[in-house]
């Protein structure tokens, strides 16, 4: 009946990692407020905190993944222990790991699943099958050489196609599968374990770094961490702030500055709204972040995704990159020093800011999601 809005149930499937999760809370907040039906399907040790996020919650994988702290699952690299153990289940079992998943969400009732990138591109084509449900793809990267791309499931990339470059073909092979750029989806309010960060002083620049929570995965981590170290240390008139995450082996190699604190785990968003700097691995969420809160960016990117969203950064010049290899001490302060006095870089910064907080305000993706639920009804 025409006016009428079908209230379809949504299924959210996310990879167990604080960079998967937090930024589809936003988009599945944004469906409920649009009176739509949300619930997660998710590991035992997140249970209690989608719970807190006002989510129903279904667990799976009970007998396969022993439990862990929701902490531990949500600031370190404990997701990645995850896959690992599901991924020895399979061979041990000799199943595949989307007949694994479609068992597990066969007992479970949704008009259509909301699915982890990750996943997809792992098990697509086989779940959807199996399921025989609509899926859409929710993608916290951006589209990128490495990855296959399944054709016949619409994806979601949650970042506005701005901050891609115009024209670059990264999936050739995959040239008309349905991809639709959407809004960052910066999500605040996480509830994280955070460091205290005090003394910081309103009459200095601050630099703040970070390399994420898996520097453990990144073999020049602990080299470019000390190099970094010594060249802020080196810069007269400024304050620095290191995160190590989980990995305090960074520490062994540096030596104490007074103008550089080290925290385990600063509260990012906090952090780069005091900031000058931010110097990162180039992880995706991390550059939405330093978008949206106007920081210019130093980008030393390691693997994965980053090199590609370094060369996007650089496109844009929204900042600096510099490969692993040729972070020395004295090219790091030189790249400082110039990007602290670069105002071409801080007004593109500042437009990339609004055209990303224009999204963010509109949320695209919720949209979509209920018109392809609607127009697959």
């Amino acid at each position: 009946m025409i006016g009428v809005r079908l209230m379809f149930q949504f299924a959210f499937f996310m990879l167990p990692e604080p960079g998967h999760i937090f930024p589809s809370l936003r988009v599945a907040e944004s469906l409920v407020r649009k009176g739509y039906s949300v619930f997660y399907i998710s590991v035992p040790a997140l249970q209690s905190y989608l719970n807190n996020r006002g989510f129903q919650v279904h667990t799976i994988l009970e007998s396969v993944l022993p439990m862990a702290d929701p902490g531990d699952l949500l600031t370190a690299t404990e997701g990645t222990i995850v896959q690992r153990q599901i991924l020895t289940h399979l061979d041990i079992t000799g199943r595949s790991l989307a007949e694994l998943f479609a068992e597990e969400l066969r007992r479970l009732r949704f008009d259509l699943l909301v699915c982890d990138s990750g996943i997809i591109h792992t098990c697509g084509d086989e779940l959807q099958r199996i399921l025989g449900v609509p899926i859409v793809s929710l993608s916290v990267v951006l589209p990128g050489d490495e990855r296959t791309q399944v054709p016949s499931i619409p994806e979601i990339v949650l970042c506005p196609q701005e901050f891609d470059i115009p024209g670059r073909i990264w999936n050739p092979r995959n040239a008309n599968c349905q991809t639709f750029y959407a809004e960052p989806s910066l999500f605040e309010t996480r509830g994280e374990k955070t460091s205290s960060h005090e003394n910081v002083s309103i009459d200095k620049p601050l630099l703040y770094c970070s390399f994420g929570t898996q520097t453990l995965r990144y073999p020049e981590a602990a080299q470019v961490f000390a190099n970094i170290v010594e060249a802020v240390s080196r810069i007269a008139g400024c304050q620095s702030i290191i995160s190590w995450s989980n990995n305090r082996s960074l520490l062994s190699s540096v030596d104490p500055s007074p103008n550089v604190q080290f925290v385990q785990n600063a509260s990012q968003l906090e952090m780069l709204k005091m900031s000058s700097l931010f110097i990162t691995h180039g992880g995706l969420g991390g550059l939405k972040e330093s978008i949206m809160c106007g920081v210019p960016t130093l980008v030393v990117p390691f693997d994965m995704d980053q090199p590609n969203n370094a060369a996007r950064v650089e496109h844009h010049r929204l900042g600096y990159r510099c490969s692993p290899s040729e972070c020395n001490p004295a090219m790091i302060r030189d790249m400082v020093i110039a990007l602290l006095s670069d105002k071409d870089v801080l007004c593109r910064v500042g437009h990339m800011r609004s055209v990303f907080w224009k999204y963010e305000f509109s949320a695209p993706a919720s949209d979509f999601i209920s018109h392809t639920a609607t127009a697959l009804s």
